[in-house]
Parts: structure tokens; C-alpha cells; sequence
């Protein structure tokens, strides 16, 4: 994440909980891995940081898309 946030900006990263259907070798399998995943970008990313990738970006994203 840091290195996209480097690369595209903190305004282009989100995270989804759409496990779904995939198999994948990540540490982090279903939604109850989201506390440490938090952690974990705690050692990175700013409290404003991690709040737009968590939902604001996410829900900015929505709002432009989805417009009356």
C-alpha cells in the first residue's frame, strides 16, 4: 500500500472485504483480519491516511459514480 500511495497518491488506495470467491496465499482471509491489518498501517500511514484508505476514498469514488 505504501507503494502505490507513493506511486498514485494516498487519494487513489482503498481496501475491500470482498473474499468472496478467491483463494489467495495472504496472510489476511476474511474480514476478521482487519484490526491487524490496521495495525499494521499504523506503522505507516497517518490516522487521516488510513481513514481515506479504509472509506473515504472509497465512498468519494461512490459519490462520483453514483450521482443522482
Amino acid at each position: 500500500m505504501r507503494y502505490i500511495a507513493d506511486v498514485a497518491g494516498i487519494d487513489t488506495v482503498a481496501i475491500g472485504s470482498d473474499f468472496d470467491g478467491i483463494e489467495c496465499g495472504l496472510e489476511m482471509k476474511d474480514y476478521s483480519g482487519f484490526p491487524g491489518l490496521i495495525a499494521a498501517m499504523e506503522k505507516e500511514f497517518s490516522p487521516s491516511e488510513i481513514d481515506k484508505i479504509c472509506y473515504q476514498n472509497a465512498l468519494r469514488v461512490f459519490a462520483d459514480v453514483l450521482h443522482d
